[in-house]
């Protein structure tokens, strides 16, 4: 079994030590703001265009990975999520107790407030890049995420594009180029 801390303690992306971090801008919070997206995820050809060095966690295949967040980080509590996988949730926000004998099934669960520890647990039985991050749109733009690349060797180094994919979504394709 393997065992991950992610000190989800900060709302910012990995970066050297001494180098400037933006954050996003404090409005974004305010009712009627439109936060636009900015990372394209559907475009994207590999995972490690979407994030930096260092976010990306190599899982072999077939082990029980065991994930503890400690819940309190600034803008919390945020909604974990993780692709690819439905995990079971050993210990929840608000709870000292860990249930290892008939714990719920999630794809997403919330880290709680200051004090507060979620465990989740999963199977790495599907190879492939699978992102876990916080479901608030702005949280996982400021970096609140990483990559849990499972069974690298089994996975695929390109990603053939099917022709169905121009027609996917002609209301897309009539944007203006700025607006992509």
């Amino acid at each position: 079994m393997a065992i991950f801390m992610l000190p989800f303690s900060t709302l910012t992306r990995p970066v050297a030590p001494g180098e400037a971090v933006s954050l996003p801008p404090a409005y974004i919070a305010f009712p009627g703001c439109v936060w636009p997206w900015k990372i394209r995820a559907l475009f994207l050809m590999k995972a490690s265009d979407l994030l930096p060095a260092g976010s990306i966690y190599g899982l072999e295949t077939g082990k029980s990975v065991e994930i503890s967040i400690p819940g309190g980080a600034v803008g919390g509590g945020h909604p974990i999520h993780l692709h690819g996988h439905a995990f079971n949730v050993i210990r929840s926000a608000g709870s000292d107790t860990y249930n290892y004998v008939n714990p719920v099934r999630r794809d997403t669960v919330n880290i709680g407030t200051t004090g507060d520890n979620v465990t989740i647990r999963f199977q790495t039985n599907n190879p492939g890049p699978w992102f876990i991050h916080c479901h608030i749109d702005w949280h996982l733009e400021a970096g609140l995420a990483v990559v849990m690349a499972e069974g690298i060797e089994e996975t695929n180094t390109t990603n053939i594009v099917p022709a169905d994919w121009s027609t996917l979504c002609p209301v897309y394709d009539a944007l203006n180029a700025s607006d992509h």
